[in-house]
C-alpha cells in the first residue's frame, strides 16, 4: 500500500510538472490569460472599482490604468483588511498574512486567500516533479526529510486572523504531501526528499533542538498595534 501511495504521488507530481513545462511553451497566452482572469474575479472590489478593472480589455490598457506602486500605496487597504474588512482589495476571503522579515524597512503584511495558497500548491507539485525525475536520473532513492521549522503563527490581527511568516504560510498550506504530527499544530512532516536514510544527531545538533524547542516554548504572539490613522505595526520581539 505505501508503493502504491507513493507511486501516485509521484504520477501527479511528474504530470504537474508536465503541465508546466507544457504552459512555458506559450508563456504570453498563459500570462495573459491568468491576467484576465484576475481582472474578471477582483473587479468588484473597491480596488477594482476605482482602477475600473471591468473595462481593461488589453495588456495595455493594463499597464496604463494600474502603475507601479510602492507597498505603502497598499498599506492603508490591507489595514482595513486586517481589521476584517472585506472586498477591499481581493474578493476572496482572507485566510492569513504573510509577514515580512522586514529587511528593507518595516515588516509588512501581504494577504494570503484560498486562491493564492492553490497557486503555490500547483507550483510546489510541479517543483516535486522535477525533484523527482531528477533523482531518478541520479538514481537517488526517494526518503524521508525532517523540516524543522514552526507552523506556529505569530499572532492575529483585531479581527482574529492569524500572521506569521511566509515558511509558516508555507507549511500550514493543505497537501496529500504532508502531515501534521500528533503533537499538534506546531510541525509538519514534509516526506518528499533525496535522501536514503536519515543520519543521528551529534550532542551539538542536539542541543541546537533541545534550545530550538525551549525558545519556541516561551515565545510570545507578536501583537499588532494599532497606531494612529488605523495603522498597524508589529512590535519587537522582547
Amino acid at each position: 500500500m505505501t508503493t502504491l501511495f507513493w507511486s501516485l504521488l509521484g504520477t501527479i507530481a511528474r504530470r504537474s510538472k508536465a503541465n508546466f513545462i507544457q504552459k512555458t511553451r506559450q508563456a504570453d497566452a498563459v500570462q495573459e490569460g491568468f491576467l484576465r482572469s484576475l481582472l474578471q474575479i477582483h473587479q468588484n472590489t473597491e480596488f477594482g472599482q476605482q482602477y475600473k478593472l471591468s473595462d481593461i480589455k488589453t495588456i495595455d490598457q493594463f499597464r496604463e490604468r494600474i502603475p507601479i506602486q510602492p507597498y505603502s500605496s497598499y498599506q492603508p487597504l490591507i489595514e482595513r483588511m486586517a481589521t476584517g474588512e472585506n472586498n477591499v482589495l481581493v474578493s476572496d476571503r482572507l485566510l492569513y498574512f504573510n509577514l515580512t522579515s522586514g529587511s528593507t524597512g518595516r515588516q509588512k503584511l501581504v494577504p494570503v486567500t484560498k486562491r493564492s495558497r492553490r497557486a503555490i500548491s500547483r507550483a510546489n507539485w510541479a517543483a516535486m516533479g522535477f525533484a523527482i525525475d531528477a533523482a531518478r536520473q541520479k538514481g537517488m532513492p526517494l526518503g524521508k526529510i525532517l523540516f524543522a521549522s514552526s507552523a506556529k503563527p505569530l499572532g492575529q490581527t483585531d479581527a482574529g486572523i492569524a500572521y506569521g511568516p511566509v515558511s509558516t504560510s508555507d507549511l500550514r498550506l493543505p497537501s496529500i504531501s504532508t502531515k501534521i504530527n500528533t503533537s499538534g499544530n506546531r510541525y509538519r512532516r514534509v516526506h518528499w526528499a533525496t535522501c536514503s536514510k536519515i543520519r543521528p544527531l551529534n550532542k551539538w545538533q542536539m542541543q541546537f533542538v533541545k534550545f530550538s524547542r525551549a525558545m519556541d516554548s516561551l515565545a510570545q504572539p507578536l501583537p499588532l498595534k494599532c497606531l494612529p490613522k488605523n495603522r498597524f505595526q508589529p512590535h519587537p520581539i522582547p
